[in-house]
């Protein structure tokens, strides 16, 4: 795990800087210093590779939980919890799969969308909190 923190760290920090001076006419942040389109494809695509693996990670620990929740003697609400877990770690592998392939495919002057679509984490995480919210107040009824 800390391995794959290490690889995401470098074009996280690019993608961040360049995100920041495009949203403030350059006043903060800094801009990419690519000079091709196959270099934005290779820093999007090892950025969503690597969100890709550090949350299959923990969606598979999750999993590994789910699978003993039996011996655990995981309660109602703990299984409620782990499922919960386990969907909510769905969300950053399923946009950073998308993330990965808009990189891939894209045309070059398209090739950022493939970073913005990260901020619809940004409505998804707190929609799975809301609706987790909800089912675990119908489970303490």
């Amino acid at each position: 795990m800390i391995v794959t923190i290490l690889i995401l760290i470098y074009p996280l920090k690019s993608i961040f800087g360049a995100m920041w001076d495009l949203l403030s006419n350059g006043r903060v942040g800094q801009p990419f210093s690519l000079h091709t389109a196959a270099q934005a494809r290779t820093l999007f695509a090892i950025y969503a590779l690597g969100t890709i693996a550090l949350s299959a990670e923990v969606l598979l620990l999750n999993l590994r939980a789910w699978q003993l929740r039996e011996p655990l003697r995981l309660n109602n609400r703990e299984r409620l919890m782990t499922r919960g877990e386990l969907i909510g770690w769905s969300i950053p592998v399923s946009v950073a799969t998308v993330s990965l392939v808009l990189a891939l495919t894209l045309p070059a002057g398209k090739i950022s969308w493939s970073a913005w679509v990260y901020f619809s984490m940004a409505l998804l995480v707190p929609l799975l909190k809301f609706l987790q919210r909800k089912s675990e107040a119908e489970l303490t009824k």
